[in-house]
């Protein structure tokens, strides 16, 4: 629980941060930081999440002991991947390479993907060694440290590549504080056992390749929006992403730290087929949660923006939120509700195939928009591209995983949700244009959840009605002791 918590309150954070330097940073500026920090992303995702990846998959308390190799090469393999990275973007600078954005941006951003990739394997290594306190002392340091580099940076010097430097400085004084708790042995290359690096790679480069397309998609839109719309284009459509997809991803992993390892355990005590059947389990819980903060978003955008986004993005940010939520749905579902069928079946490559589905589905459109002599969409078509992008990867993971009818949501569980859905739409929507926006939005919050929440536990949809009066039991029989 310490765990979901600290991710939750790690995303929040985070979302916060986000609205802060577009705030101080303005639309142009916001949109040269948006295209290092997509660079950021795509380099972490390059370099480092195969060691992630690999920790979660084969690290624990048990191989500690009885396999030190397994993380002696792990920390060899981390520091010869940063190592890399840097001597790669030395040469790229020494030799002229036309990077296509600033050179000190393209420098920030692969200091920020070195430690943020390094962070996060840390990260992995502290949830796979079940030591909660750092992680959350981990998560603690970085956002306070970043709080002030980042936000500072860009209130004191308007900035982008000062924000960005912040970013990997906050990693880096997380990893200096939680070095010595989380370390097994002193580094030295020499110990890394080839053995286990081919294990690694087996394992891991699908899940990263499909990481490293799945990335790609924030870096080109970017890009195409930058040097067709112009910078300031480019911040607009960058907040509404990054404020959508992180509020939907947080939703989705905190579901995917609680509810995975309960399909793993499954798989492992009695099948494949009781793997499915949790994994079902689990969809419901992910479309019931989505599928609401999808349409309460969309219900009280405009008391939200009015009340917490910038003024200078104030406009564009509700437009392109409306283009995006098909991909904010399907990003998340597709990878905390439909992908853990072939995770637990080692059948990564579908995802894999479909990530490559919405890199092709996305740059297709983009190349429509450049050179088909048709009426031009403008910008909001690349956020179209976006979102047809994702809903074409998630249906061709979906296809996959729901030939198994152990994975098919039952219809009276979705007839609940959708009349939850409907309850809970049908309140909010009049009060969309109430004012204050601070009075507005609270009571749709409010409102919003408790006509949800009255819906899903009297329909008992995913056994809640059961686990409230469940907890209830044990408080009643705690209190009577």
């Amino acid at each position: 629980m310490l765990l979901a918590l600290t991710f939750a309150a790690n995303s929040a954070l985070n979302f916060v941060l986000g609205l802060l330097i577009a705030r101080f940073l303005g639309p142009e500026q916001f949109g040269l930081y948006a295209l290092g920090a997509a660079l950021l992303i795509l380099i972490s995702a390059f370099a480092i999440d195969w060691l992630k990846l690999s920790t979660i998959r084969f690290y624990s308390q048990d191989k500690r002991r009885a396999e030190p190799a397994i993380r002696a090469s792990l920390d060899g393999l981390a520091a010869l991947c940063t190592l890399a990275l840097m001597a790669i973007l030395l040469t790229a600078v020494v030799a002229g390479v036309d990077l296509r954005i600033p050179t000190a941006i393209a420098a920030a951003a692969v200091a920020a993907g070195a430690t943020g990739g390094l962070f996060d394997y840390q990260q992995a290594v502290a949830r796979a060694r079940e030591d909660d306190a750092v992680y959350a002392r981990m998560v603690i340091i970085k956002n306070g440290v970043a709080l002030v580099l980042m936000v500072g940076g860009a209130w004191l010097t308007r900035d982008p590549v000062l924000v960005l430097v912040g970013s990997a400085l906050s990693c880096l004084a997380a990893l200096m504080v939680a070095r010595r708790a989380l370390s097994d042995a002193p580094l030295d290359l020499k110990a890394i056992d080839r053995r286990h690096v081919r294990a690694f790679a087996i394992y891991a480069l699908p899940l990263v390749a499909t990481n490293i397309l799945l990335a790609t998609i924030p870096l080109l839109n970017r890009a195409y929006m930058a040097s067709g719309f112009g910078l300031a284009e480019a911040g607009y459509f960058s907040l509404a992403a990054d404020i959508g997809f992180k509020a939907m991803a947080t939703v989705g992993a905190t579901i995917e730290i609680m509810l995975l390892p309960l399909a793993v355990r499954a798989m492992e005590r009695a099948g494949m087929a009781a793997a499915h059947e949790q994994i079902g389990r689990n969809l419901i819980v992910v479309l019931a949660c989505l599928l609401p903060l999808a349409a309460g978003t969309l219900a009280v955008l405009p008391a939200f923006e009015a009340l917490l986004v910038p003024p200078a993005f104030q406009g564009h940010f509700s437009s392109y939120i409306w283009l995006l939520m098909p991909a904010f749905v399907a990003l998340p579902l597709m990878q905390v509700g439909l992908n853990p069928v072939y995770l637990v079946s080692k059948r990564t490559m579908v995802s894999t195939a479909s990530a490559a589905a919405a890199v092709a589905v996305n740059a297709s459109i983009l190349a429509i928009m450049l050179f088909a002599p048709i009426p031009q969409p403008g910008p909001a078509g690349v956020a179209l591209a976006m979102s047809a992008g994702f809903v074409v990867s998630m249906l061709i993971v979906g296809w996959g995983a729901l030939r198994h009818s152990a994975m098919r949501p039952g219809l009276r569980d979705l007839c609940w949700i959708a009349a939850g859905l409907i309850a809970m739409t049908a309140t909010l929507w009049p009060w969309r244009e109430m004012t204050p926006a601070s009075l507005t939005l609270g009571l749709q919050v409010i409102a919003g959840g408790v006509i949800y929440g009255i819906v899903m536990i009297a329909g008992d949809v995913a056994g809640c009605r059961r686990s409230v009066v469940n907890c209830l039991r044990q408080r009643r029989a705690r209190t009577a002791s």
